[in-house]
């Protein structure tokens, strides 16, 4: 189970250094070249469209199970 964990924090982690440090630049370039300011939200919207299949398919979490209670209360 830990190798989960960390292999979620490593991909995080590098989803994050790579979007973070490469968008603002990307996102400049393409305004400066085509001068559409609107080019920002149009990234965000193509990564949600792009995450959203990836997050439906995932396994939904089992809810959590309660312990059975003893004796008479």
């Amino acid at each position: 189970m830990a190798l989960g964990f960390t292999t979620a924090t490593a991909t995080a982690t590098a989803a994050t250094a790579v979007f973070g440090g490469l968008t603002p630049y990307l996102a400049q370039l393409l305004v400066s070249a085509s001068g559409w300011a609107l080019i920002p939200g149009v990234m965000v919207a193509a990564v949600a469209l792009v995450v959203l299949p990836v997050c439906s398919a995932c396994p939904k979490p089992h809810p959590p199970v309660r312990p059975a209670r003893c004796g008479s209360g």
